[in-house]
């Protein structure tokens, strides 16, 4: 294939690419800003390494923080203590029906 993939009929329009673009140098950048304000990175090698692999780390990010790890902890009005965090484990094995 010849040419640009926008200029392509059918395919997706330069408009997207741009924005995507904007969005993964945005995010690139404000990654390798908290890396370095946090001192987890020392010099301009690690911060464009950050920058590069940003779209990467925050896929990663996501998924060591699915919706069932972020369930809220029982209450005082229910009787907790507001500290109450229940294993994951026991939950499922409480959901799956026996043999």
């Amino acid at each position: 294939m010849k040419g640009f993939p926008w200029n392509v009929p059918g395919e997706v329009p330069l408009t997207p690419y741009c924005v995507a673009v904007v969005i993964r140098t945005a995010l690139g950048s404000g990654l390798a800003a908290a890396f370095a304000a946090s001192e987890q990175i020392a010099g301009p090698l690690g911060a464009l390494i950050v920058g590069i692999a940003a779209p990467k780390i925050v896929e990663q990010l996501m998924r060591h923080t699915t919706p069932s790890t972020l369930e809220p902890s029982s209450t005082a009005a229910e009787g907790g203590t507001g500290t109450d965090v229940p294993l994951l484990a026991q939950r499922r094995d409480a959901q799956l029906p026996g043999p």
